[in-house]
């Protein structure tokens, strides 16, 4: 089992793993914040999450939540520690948790490493895992995550996924299971209807973005990031021209760049 003491790192410790928060060391932006990488002094490598100011908790509630953050499950990204500073009379508030070998999910689907290069098992598998640790967090943790999408998900030497940022949603509100927003937080393309229409954030949320995550990694398209799109046109576009009634179809709808099962 995890530690469950979280280490306290400083400001200053943060600003030397990204290089005072460089844009070349800017990995992306999530619901959370934006998120960094670097190496610290030691050589270790580190994601770095520079929390957003909305709707902050008070010191003390921040210190019980972030000790609160460490789980016993195989998938989730382990937090390794955090920052509760006022430098220059602002609140610093920061997390870092290890960077894997093999970098994030979308770069696997997106980039230049492309998942192409695995076999469909091992699609599968990464699906499979990612929707046990769904499981965990709503079922046993009773948490919404708030905040799944390809970015968020780390691949380590053997392709293992974990999702990094479980837990978080916490920090951002009292109740976790039931999220009211007073505007809308998250990246745009994996956000249920009711989250963009109503700023409702629930279980089911994580569901749905579970679903578009599904079809970015079964057809390797990519979601919208912007309000030039959204998940429902996203569902729309993928299934027209790849409409499939039949198993007969089924190579209508995959990404047929990926290496086939081996059986």
């Amino acid at each position: 089992p995890p530690d469950r003491e979280v280490r306290m790192i400083s400001f200053k410790e943060f600003e030397d793993i990204t290089n005072k928060f460089s844009e070349k060391q800017l990995h992306g932006e999530s619901i959370f914040g934006a998120v960094y990488e670097g190496t610290r002094v030691d050589g270790e490598e580190m994601i770095v999450i520079k929390l957003k100011e909305h709707r902050r908790p008070s010191e003390t509630q921040f210190n019980l939540v972030v000790n609160g953050l460490r789980f016993e499950h195989k998938n989730i990204l382990q937090l390794k520690g955090y920052c509760d500073e006022t430098v220059e009379a602002a609140s610093k508030r920061l997390l870092c948790y290890e960077l894997l070998q093999n970098g994030s999910l979308d770069r696997k689907i997106f980039g230049d490493q492309s998942l192409t290069q695995h076999p469909w098992e091992e699609r599968y598998r990464i699906i499979q895992d990612i929707c046990k640790v769904l499981q965990y967090l709503h079922e046993e943790c009773k948490d919404v995550h708030m905040g799944i999408t390809a970015g968020n998900i780390w691949l380590d030497n053997d392709m293992l996924p974990k999702v990094g940022c479980c837990g978080l949603s916490r920090i951002f509100a009292a109740d976790p299971t039931q999220i009211y927003n007073t505007k809308v937080v998250g990246s745009w393309g994996y956000l249920a209807p009711e989250h963009i229409e109503l700023t409702k954030m629930s279980t089911k949320s994580d569901i749905y973005s579970l679903g578009i995550l599904i079809m970015e990694i079964v057809t390797g398209e990519k979601c919208p990031s912007n309000d030039n799109g959204s998940p429902v046109s996203f569902i729309t576009n993928v299934r027209i021209p790849r409409r499939c009634y039949t198993l007969s179809h089924w190579s209508q709808f995959i990404d047929l760049n990926a290496v086939p099962c081996s059986d």
